[in-house]
């Protein structure tokens, strides 16, 4: 988003530009390498990545559109920001269509800011399956300890031979996407006698490197609750911490 912004901005803003997102001074390069990487993710086996751009009625300018369909091949889609739940449920629809479902609830009303003139949304699934799936027969009802207690989950099983690594604090098992995928999932669970809190401590890019060179395979009976990973930021706060409140001056 920011590569398309970089394109028309003055030169002050353009300078915060560069130095939030570590640009290229060049505005060309900026814009090569922006395009490059929507071309390279579009080009995926296993990822999936789609655009929306939205305005108000003629507040994109012209070279700013022209930089928004180079990079994210889409076309501006004119809304009224203060109908809320006409952005959302529009938001919303397009989520469900680019992703095959999986992603739905894509905003809320309270994430359209009435006074907005220009929303750029992307949307990004993995479409890699695993190398053993998990039987739908042997997904049951079960209650799962979670951080703050149990909870009654689907639990999903199987039986297979994984990448297995132990400490005293936690065990960590490797599970492999397909094979025509590098992609793997980590799964890091305390022991019994361990906490949450221990084990994110220990949590590194060093601690990643240890499990890549230290794994050794092993049979396991593996459950697995059912789980979606959801969260959210708001850029504008992180930026102004940075020191990058000019970003933000209208």
């Amino acid at each position: 988003a920011f590569s398309a912004l970089y394109q028309v901005t003055v030169s002050g803003t353009r300078e915060a530009v560069q130095r939030a997102f570590y640009l290229p001074s060049s505005v060309s390069d900026a814009r090569a390498n922006a395009e490059q990487l929507v071309s390279d993710l579009e080009q995926s086996r296993f990822l999936n990545v789609s655009f929306a751009l939205l305005q108000s009625e003629g507040q994109l300018s012209q070279e700013l559109e022209d930089a928004a369909r180079a990079i994210f091949r889409v076309k501006p889609r004119t809304v009224v920001f203060a109908n809320r739940r006409a952005v959302v449920e529009d938001v919303n629809e397009w989520a469900v269509q680019v992703t095959g479902g999986r992603i739905r609830d894509y905003l809320a009303e309270s994430d359209i800011d009435v006074n907005a003139e220009l929303m750029l949304l992307n949307a990004l699934h993995m479409r890699a399956d695993w190398a053993q799936k998990f039987a739908m027969e042997q997904t049951v009802g079960q209650t799962f300890q979670f951080r703050n207690g149990p909870a009654s989950v689907e639990m999903m099983s199987v039986a297979l031979e994984v990448l297995y690594y132990a400490q005293p604090k936690f065990h960590a098992v490797q599970l492999p996407y397909s094979e025509e995928s590098d992609l793997t999932m980590w799964i890091l669970l305390p022991h019994r006698d361990g906490t949450f809190e221990e084990l994110f401590e220990l949590l590194s890019a060093e601690l990643l490197d240890e499990l890549e060179t230290s794994v050794a395979p092993k049979m396991v009976d593996l459950w697995l609750p059912k789980f979606t990973i959801e969260d959210s930021h708001d850029a504008r706060d992180v930026l102004k911490r940075m020191g990058h409140e000019t970003l933000f001056d209208r």
